[in-house]
């Protein structure tokens, strides 16, 4: 259980940081447009 809940967080905080990325590199060529 304790293995699974650490996982579960270690991809959370992952898929987070990966969206965040994500978004900056989305809103940087938003900018890009202007």
């Amino acid at each position: 259980m304790e293995i699974e809940l650490v996982d579960g967080s270690l991809r959370d905080i992952l898929l987070w940081r990966y969206l965040r990325c994500f978004h900056i590199k989305k809103t940087n060529k938003e900018f890009q447009k202007w």
